[in-house]
């Protein structure tokens, strides 16, 4: 049967509707089950709060390509502090304080100077009271590239995998392998499937920080910053990195010299010339993070957002109350979010931990040895 000129000319409208109308169709529907799928992410870890709302509701926005805030995803940057905005900071203080206690006090394979042992001392004394004596930052940070100085990038992860395993003090059922937030786990999850690219931009060890993130997120590493000391060859001695040249017999290994602390103003520097542009979202928990969110936040290309974690519980972690409300300022005069760990956190480190503020075991021991030492020294 011959197909009519008139049926033909209908065929060839019907065809010519769909070539132009499908991909309009499909432009306005792809973006709706974006949102749709973002509107589907479950957060268990958290408890309904306005933080989380205003978070999704920005990723919301700026992953919609039909929104004037939307972002291109090659711009989608989110950066986080790391102790105290995604692991714990108070076991009974920060992690590469403690290792650094480790590596004096406790370990046979290093001989430590007596400075190095006094500030050990300082240190456990300072987790114990939970109080942080000013200047002992400075005087850590030097210190633990000298204690770590000579050994290989390897073995020094290594002995960070290892020390992960240490018990942490103020809790039970408690390693520091596992002493991080649930809910900001949550929050680097729902940010990696909207396209967006994270960054962990520490005060810790850059090193430190690689395999402790490695432990949690699924993150790589040249997308972790914190803070830095020299490398150099092992054959390369005193030679300048000008007049050496790398060969088949060297490895890496650590220098003590520092490069830089990467806190304050620091991250901001590690920032421009690591990523090269302004993120759009920050988290941090301190004041110590003011700069990041400062240079997340103002005078962005893109809209931008910053979230400060407010250390307001004192039953599930230790609260900081004397930092509650200086935050929460913080946050009000510069339209920041505060987020409540206490009201925000269904959950912090997740079932079977139990906070135990007399819980001193693993500080206990160092100070013990650290006393001994002394005594030692004292009889000499």
């Amino acid at each position: 049967m011959k197909t009519s000129t008139k049926t033909k000319v209908l065929l060839a409208a019907l065809t010519l509707c769909c070539v132009i109308l499908i991909p309009l169709l499909m432009h306005k529907i792809l973006p709706q089950q974006q949102r749709l799928a973002q509107a589907a992410v479950e957060f268990t870890q958290w408890n309904d709060s306005e933080s989380l709302a205003a978070l999704q509701s920005y990723v919301s926005a700026v992953t919609d390509s039909d929104s004037a805030d939307y972002i291109p995803e090659v711009d989608r940057l989110a950066v986080f502090d790391l102790d105290g905005t995604l692991v714990g900071e108070q076991f009974p203080i920060y992690f590469e304080w403690m290792m650094y206690c480790r590596r004096v006090l406790n370990d046979a394979t290093f001989t430590p100077t007596d400075g190095q042992v006094k500030l050990a001392g300082d240190i456990l004394a300072a987790g114990k009271a939970r109080s942080i004596p000013d200047g002992i930052e400075e005087r850590e940070h030097a210190a633990f590239g000298e204690v770590f100085a000579g050994m290989t990038n390897a073995d020094f992860r290594n002995y960070v995998r290892d020390f992960l395993q240490t018990a942490a003090d103020g809790f039970t059922g408690l390693k520091l392998a596992d002493a991080y937030f649930r809910p900001m786990v949550e929050v680097v999850e729902f940010l990696k499937a909207n396209n967006f690219t994270v960054y962990v931009v520490s005060g810790t060890d850059r090193d430190c920080d690689r395999v402790m993130i490695a432990e949690v997120l699924d993150l790589p590493a040249r997308q972790i910053i914190g803070s830095d000391y020299y490398t150099q060859a092992t054959g390369q001695g005193a030679k300048d990195y000008l007049d050496y040249q790398f060969t088949p017999e060297d490895t890496v290994v650590r220098r003590g010299q520092s490069i830089i602390k990467n806190v304050k103003m620091s991250k901001v520097v590690q920032l421009a010339q690591e990523l090269g542009q302004q993120p759009v979202l920050a988290f941090g928990n301190s004041s110590g993070d003011k700069s990041m969110f400062m240079y997340t936040t103002y005078r962005n290309p893109y809209r931008s957002a910053a979230f400060c974690l407010v250390p307001d519980d004192d039953e599930r972690e230790y609260a900081y109350p004397k930092k509650v409300e200086s935050l929460k300022e913080m946050c009000t005069g510069n339209g920041w979010y505060p987020v409540s760990m206490k009201h925000d956190f269904k959950t912090i480190y997740g079932d079977g931990v139990q906070k135990q503020a007399d819980n001193f075991t693993w500080t206990d021991t160092m100070i013990g040895i650290s006393e001994r030492n002394r005594s030692v020294e004292t009889a000499h």
